[in-house]
């Protein structure tokens, strides 16, 4: 097949569009097709200009099937679809002058946006962006170009602690800021949110319309709205007032939206219709550009040794990572003690012990896990071999070795098991952790919900 001339492209790339809308709705039309190009087609390979990376996962996962068919029926013969990102740059400033007048519209926008309760350290540029962050990074930044469109509204971030949900989310009401100090943004925890509602009950003051003001809205830790009707009540209002208007919704959780218990259906189901993305642990890639770029920030000395080994056995969450980081720092900023492989050992040995000490035993734990999954303990120490039974044993033995810091000799002692079976187990979940099992991943935070919420 000949190669398609450039001035065919457009004509093509309309007709596509159109059958591709037949089999879609509106809003997701418009959220990750409406700005997309058909740049060549050559060599039997169509190139499309899409905005980012996550617009390109979202096509590739639910419509590439359909462009495919539709280049077929126009007998366009394609083997096939590249995908080529672009960032949409920001116009350039004017230098025709603007005469003054008696508003001053700088003001204004300041006054908005001076109690958005965001802290400016969380931004996009100092959010280390690794392998299991990139979809939702990129879906962060398109929400701050244009917050409130559909198909990206609500975002509902969920992860375990310490793994970035709170910068992100608060990085993108700071680039909402920047982008359109126009726009009204609120960050507010779901805590600060309930006791906002019990204050009104108590002083019966009118509280509906104090968050519909807002253009952007962000909850953090919104699974604390579990259990209270009322509440729930109120924000399921709030929430409705604010996407019809098309005001932008962003909300975090430590677990997904089928996970929150006594959450209203209602409530669970508006969570769901947006975007919902679970953040992962960061790779070891991602933990040494953590480290790097913290201890160039600092100018502290890091060899490239004592880099791998701290991101290599520092690899619960990205705050634990800071804590150690930070007593290195000190160090060497006070004392000026030179950071060294046996200090970060020591540090790092010191948090696994003070995390098994204040948190919970063995036996807790496995009383814990058990009533979550409703397998009795019995059988989780036991040995039978049925499906459900190990799996719910080796995310147990994960939970013992990565959140309580026990070795696996210690672990296989609780089960009177080998070490090497402890090991198998917690590679096995931990690999498909980082294959990004949402299956897994969601159980895993269900764990850490139930034991450290």
């Amino acid at each position: 097949m000949e190669d398609i001339r450039t001035d065919a492209l457009p004509k093509i790339w309309s007709a596509t569009l159109t059958d591709v809308k037949k089999s879609t709705s509106e809003s997701y039309f418009s959220a990750f097709l409406q700005d997309t190009k058909l740049i060549s087609i050559e060599d039997k390979i169509a190139t499309i200009a899409v905005k980012n990376v996550f617009i390109k996962a979202q096509i590739v996962a639910r419509l590439e099937t359909a462009i495919k068919k539709s280049f077929k029926q126009q007998e366009i013969s394609i083997t096939k679809i590249e995908y080529m990102t672009s960032v949409n740059q920001k116009p350039k400033s004017s230098n025709k002058k603007i005469t003054p007048s008696t508003t001053k519209p700088t003001n204004t926008l300041t006054q908005n946006n001076q109690n958005t309760n965001l802290n400016s350290n969380y931004s996009f540029d100092n959010f280390i962006n690794g392998f299991g962050t990139r979809e939702i990074f990129a879906a962060c930044q398109a929400i701050s170009e244009n917050p409130g469109r559909q198909g990206y509204n609500p975002l509902f971030i969920y992860g375990g602690v310490g793994l970035g949900k709170t910068h992100l989310i608060q990085a993108t009401g700071n680039a909402i800021v920047e982008n359109r100090p126009d726009l009204k943004v609120l960050y507010i925890t779901a805590n600060d949110f309930l006791s906002d509602f019990v204050d009104s009950l108590r002083l019966k003051s009118k509280f509906d319309d104090k968050y519909r003001s807002y253009d952007c809205l962000i909850i953090d830790d919104i699974q604390h709205f579990s259990g209270k009707e009322r509440t729930q009540d109120s924000f399921f209002n709030t929430f409705n007032a604010l996407y019809q208007n098309n005001k932008q919704i962003i909300l975090s959780s430590d677990r997904p939206p089928s996970a929150i218990k006594t959450l209203a259906d209602r409530l669970r189901s508006r969570f769901e219709q947006g975007l919902t993305f679970d953040i992962q642990i960061p790779d070891t890639e991602t933990r040494v550009a953590i480290i790097k770029a913290k201890a160039e920030e600092r100018s502290v000395p890091f060899t490239e040794e004592l880099v791998e080994y701290i991101a290599k056995n520092c690899h619960t969450n990205v705050r634990e990572l800071e804590g150690i980081l930070n007593v290195l720092f000190a160090s060497y900023e006070l004392c000026q003690t030179e950071p060294t492989i046996d200090a970060a050992k020591n540090l790092i040995k010191g948090v696994h012990t003070k995390s098994r000490s204040s948190q919970l035993t063995p036996s807790q734990v496995i009383e814990k896990i058990s009533t979550l999954f409703g397998i009795p303990v019995s059988e989780i120490r036991g040995t039978r071999q049925v499906q459900d039974i190990v799996r719910v044993r080796q995310l147990v033995m994960y939970t013992l070795y990565y959140s309580e810091g026990l070795s696996y000799p210690k672990i296989g002692s609780e089960f009177g098991k080998d070490h090497t079976t402890v090991m198998h187990a917690v590679r096995k979940i931990k690999k498909l952790l980082e294959s990004n099992d949402t299956n897994t991943r969601e159980q895993i935070d269900l764990i850490t919900g139930k034991l450290y919420a």
